[in-house]
């Protein structure tokens, strides 16, 4: 029962190697592997559909309630204050359909806003705090 070095082998040694244990004396294998950042991302398995919101698919789903009030409240409210409020929006942000495009242009929303319920005289104030 000798071993490559050419010592004797102890029971332990023995049972060591019938159970796949490698002993003191022999070569250990590294159990971690260098595996390239490229394979690393191979491996990942994702399903982007699972994982990314789903897309607006109708007009109603992407409008803001802000630019349905405007679009109910111009057909309900005609006068000219209002009007003038809605040349305000309308010169200074362009289109507020969207959500990105009401947080983009909040800073003009708010000021139109304000400008408009300080107007004591305005006919359009209840309108404008709906």
């Amino acid at each position: 029962l000798r071993h490559v070095t050419g010592r004797k082998r102890n029971e332990v040694e023995i049972r060591q190697e019938a159970l796949g244990i490698p002993s003191m004396h022999q070569s250990v294998a590294y159990v971690f592997q260098y595996i390239p950042f490229t394979d690393q991302i191979a491996r990942v398995s994702v399903h982007i559909t699972r994982w990314h919101p789903s897309l607006a698919s109708t007009s109603a789903q992407c409008e803001t309630h802000f630019y349905d009030a405007i679009n109910k409240c111009s057909e309900t409210d005609l006068s000219a204050s209002y009007g003038s409020f809605i040349s305000d929006l309308r010169s200074g942000c362009g289109e507020l359909r969207t959500y990105a495009q009401l947080l983009h242009q909040k800073d003009v929303v708010a000021r139109a806003l304000i400008r408009h319920l300080n107007d004591v005289d305005s006919a359009s104030l209840v309108t404008l705090l709906q």
